[in-house]
């Protein structure tokens, strides 16, 4: 009979505050494959309204298209709907392709800048792309500027990664300091993919970011703040020089702020778990490489973990070829379940105090936010493959910080699991309200036995409601129980195998397929390892 590994279920979110927006262009005005003639802002109508038309020999007006990135948009993750029925882009051609990738000939959307709401000091562009065919450093969106420049420009470079440019020398000089200053991602866009991509600047400390689908990959700084005069805003083409975009623009919105990952505008999810917070397949490279960035498969990127060396320890957790065994190595959805994945590797942790001391709180360690809204989860699902290296007491699988500590003065944790001194399964969780300390360090033991050197499957659920907290081992409830007080919640991080503090110590082994859930599942949504 195939073995193949599986899990619970999985969950979703909620989200952070408006900024002021200047424009939104949401391109929605006329049917698809009908030529874009005015493209109305959603605010400040009819005086950031922009004009479509076309530059160059051979050029074409931009078009309206079926293709999207979404049937609908959300104002920012877990907010509301900002589109709610997003029906079109517009489609922008260069005229010069396929011979000349430096063409300046296509399609424009112009803003005329007739009133300073496009001068903002700070400032958030966001939009929409999908490239069809490569062109060298094409506009996706510039606030043109005196001296053949422009104030700051969104656009790809000659690799197809997104880049930023801005102008900041003084008016009526084309060059000097300031001029032409450029920054770049590492990734190309030309994939024939929706990317969201988003440009930011600081006028107080002069902070230029941009971000590729909602992950920060340009953090530079500005020789000087930006300089406005009062040339148009265009999209698709900058008809001072620069290059034609080829592809689709969709929902370009501009804002008087410096928004955050978790503000910018969100597509409508395509899949369909609505319970799963985080799953984390450590998946993320080769065998022996240290660890960086864990991405997680649901709510990306504001899940993302970062690996690192904590505590005093000097060794980041490394991606192994050691994973649960199974004569496949796809992982499904509860057992029957549809895959989810074909798990390629684990990440191996090393506690920094072996082999002499077994209680130490230093090792590697894989940390995400628990500030961002997917991460404050009540009733919850945590869930783990986990193998034992080498013993370490009340050492950590994953867990929750706690923050506010009350009048305890110790480091604490909102929930645990982890395991004891016998390297039995046990859980733990601060619950006391300050200034009481009644339910501080509640733990929950059992004679799961996890500590022999093979792969288990290990999960904690917790009932707000109820208080319950069950746990499981190989799919069988080892535990329930309840806390005093119901789980105290706050912006502390989720960690992964190094200690969250609260004298808890950190992993030495073995863990992969990490999921967090927003709901509390129960023995028959925690389902064997086989079909």
């Amino acid at each position: 009979m195939r073995k193949t590994i599986v899990f619970l279920l999985g969950g979703f979110a909620v989200c952070p505050a408006r900024a002021e927006t200047t424009a939104l262009w949401q391109f929605d005005d006329a049917v698809p494959s009908v030529t874009a003639t005015t493209l109305v802002t959603e605010t400040n109508a009819p005086t950031l309204n922009g004009t479509a038309s076309k530059v160059g020999t051979g050029s074409s007006i931009p078009v309206h298209s079926d293709d999207r990135p979404s049937t609908r948009i959300w104002r920012h993750y877990g907010g509301t709907l900002l589109n709610t029925s997003n029906s079109a882009s517009l489609r922008f051609v260069n005229a010069g392709l396929p011979a000349d990738p430096n063409s300046k000939n296509g399609g424009v959307v112009t803003v005329t800048d007739n009133d300073p709401l496009l001068r903002a000091s700070n400032v958030t562009v966001e939009a929409f792309i999908k490239v069809d065919r490569h062109v060298n450093w094409p506009l996706i969106a510039a606030k043109q500027r005196a001296d053949n420049g422009t104030t700051w420009c969104l656009l790809l470079d000659n690799k197809g990664q997104i880049m930023v440019r801005l102008d900041t020398q003084p008016l009526g000089t084309g060059s000097g300091s300031g001029y032409n200053e450029t920054w770049s991602g590492t990734t190309s866009l030309e994939d024939g993919r929706w990317h969201h991509v988003a440009f930011t600047y600081s006028h107080t400390d002069r902070a230029v970011k941009a971000y590729v689908d909602y992950v920060r990959v340009i953090n530079g700084k500005a020789f000087s703040n930006l300089v406005y005069d009062t040339s148009p805003l265009t999209i698709g083409q900058n008809p001072a020089g620069g290059r034609a975009f080829d592809g689709w623009i969709d929902e370009i919105r501009i804002s008087d702020q410096v928004l955050l990952p978790d503000q910018f505008m969100y597509p409508e999810a395509k899949n369909e778990d609505t319970s799963t917070r985080g799953y984390w397949t450590f998946d993320d490279g080769a065998d022996a490489l240290t660890a960086d960035i864990l991405t997680n498969t649901f709510n990306a990127p504001f899940m993302h973990g970062t690996a690192s060396a904590i505590n005093g320890a000097t060794v980041k957790p490394a991606f192994s070829l050691e994973r649960p065994p199974a004569p496949t190595w796809r992982i499904s959805d509860g057992k029957d379940g549809p895959q989810v994945n074909e798990n390629s590797a684990s990440l191996l942790f090393v506690n920094g105090g072996l082999p002499g001391a077994t209680s130490l709180d230093k090792g590697g360690a894989v940390t995400v936010s628990g500030s961002v809204s997917p991460a404050q989860v009540t009733n919850f699902t945590a869930e783990a493959f986990m193998r034992v290296n080498r013993f370490v007491a009340f050492s950590q699988i994953m867990g929750k910080a706690r923050l506010d500590v009350g009048s305890t003065g110790v480091s604490g944790v909102c929930w645990w699991l982890g395991m004891n001194s016998d390297s039995n399964l046990m859980a733990r969780f601060d619950t006391f309200i300050p200034p009481g300390t009644s339910g501080d360090n509640q733990t929950f033991e059992t004679t799961a036995f996890v500590g022999d050197g093979l792969w288990h499957h290990v999960a904690i659920t917790y009932d707000y409601p109820s208080k319950t907290v069950r746990l499981y081992k190989d799919y069988e409830k080892v535990l329930e129980s309840t806390t005093t007080n119901p789980m105290w919640l706050d912006s502390g991080d989720i960690r992964f195998g190094g200690s969250s503090g609260g004298r808890t110590r950190s992993f030495d082994g073995w863990i992969d397929e990490v999921r967090l859930s927003d709901r509390v599942d129960f023995p028959q949504k925690i389902r064997g390892s086989y079909i």
